[in-house]
């Protein structure tokens, strides 16, 4: 967990790992499970057949992989379960969008809201 302000966040991803704990302990099948197919946002929104969180292109993903093709209340559920929740708007744009580390690396300065996770330029983000 990574202190920010009044809240902490996770520093990575919930792993498929970590998510196919919470599939077990509580029988959960997601959606995309469900349909037999994910949302993958090309040039827009497509679904994808076979892509789900334990096979994130179609193919089986490792344990330390993000969990994909969940949606926000199945991400909600998750939290709950792990005794979390999902960040605010406000503490997601702190969390992603704003310096703070003590000493930032040039061209970033502490306290500054970036438009990109990445700075002022897009370039570099997923």
């Amino acid at each position: 967990m990574q202190p920010i302000g009044q809240f902490a966040i996770n520093r990575a991803e919930v792993t498929i790992g970590q998510f196919a704990r919470f599939a077990s302990a509580t029988g959960f099948v997601s959606q995309a499970e469900r349909s037999g197919r994910g949302l993958v946002y090309a040039a827009g929104w497509e679904q994808k057949a076979g892509w789900t969180w334990p096979f994130p292109f179609g193919r089986p993903g490792g344990a330390n992989e993000p969990a994909l093709h969940i949606t926000f209340d199945e991400a909600q559920t998750y939290c709950r379960w792990a005794g979390k929740r999902l960040p605010r708007e406000r503490e997601r744009v702190a969390a992603a969008y704003t310096e703070t580390r003590p000493a930032p690396p040039s061209p970033f300065e502490q306290g500054r809201t970036y438009p990109y996770p990445t700075g002022d330029s897009p370039k570099g983000a997923n």
